[in-house]
């Protein structure tokens, strides 16, 4: 995993890992040197468990190209995994390389860019392809040469331990200072460009002609942080 944030797509990649374990696999780590994920795998120890962080960067790095066929050379794995646009083309190239299976993850909806070689990523370099929702399986059978008998949508689960629904919400609403009854709209996760705060902001001015008394709250972080604050 290139990605350089921690968001959805990078949580659920480390979510993923942990459940490999616990169901007694052995899992490796390639991530972005100096990103949260590489934090994240240095927090954790397991003897099923290693990592590799290499300078990700950019795709057509042959310094990052080589470290990863050795790290893959090395730890010999059944099969490679890969997210973004970087990883995607390092990591299926080294396992065109060494003959192993590559499975290509699409975790966003954003439009695939079908022209030569970029639909290589989904045509001819993965084995199989696994979306995060069928929309995007849709979007992706799209793109040229992919056989979408290979597409698959696997939406991301939901560790219910995690929840309570029973936990009241009267604390958030002391520290706010939301009145009891009073409308509370809230949009959490990564603050970025495609995420629909933007939506959010222009949908306050409707909601208050209906609502008057609602409040609105955005929860997160992100490279588009600054943005929505201005």
């Amino acid at each position: 995993e290139a990605a350089s944030g921690w968001g959805g797509q990078e949580i659920r990649v480390f979510q993923e890992v942990m459940l490999l374990l616990e169901r007694g696999y052995r899992v490796s780590v390639a991530c972005r040197t100096g990103s949260p994920l590489e934090e994240h795998c240095r927090s954790f120890s397991d003897s099923r468990f290693n990592f590799k962080s290499i300078k990700m960067d950019r795709t057509f790095s042959l310094e990052a190209f080589i470290a990863l066929h050795q790290y893959i050379n090395k730890i010999g794995p059944d099969v490679i995994h890969t997210h973004s646009s970087i990883d995607s083309w390092l990591g299926g190239v080294a396992g065109k390389f060494s003959g192993i299976p590559v499975v290509r993850t699409r975790h966003v909806s954003l439009p695939v860019r079908s022209f030569f070689p970029n639909h290589l990523l989904y045509s001819y370099i993965p084995e199989r392809i696994l979306t995060s929702g069928e929309a995007i399986s849709d979007m992706v059978k799209k793109i040229r040469y992919v056989d979408p008998r290979k597409v698959v949508s696997i939406p991301a689960g939901v560790d219910l331990c995690r929840f309570n629904p029973v936990i009241s919400g009267k604390k958030i609403r002391e520290e706010f200072k939301v009145k009891p009854g009073q409308p509370l709209v809230g949009k959490i996760g990564v603050i970025r460009g495609w995420k629909g705060h933007d939506y959010f902001l222009e949908a306050i001015p409707l909601i208050l002609q209906q609502s008057p008394d609602a409040r609105f709250m955005i929860v997160g972080d992100g490279p588009g942080l600054e943005q929505i604050k201005s």
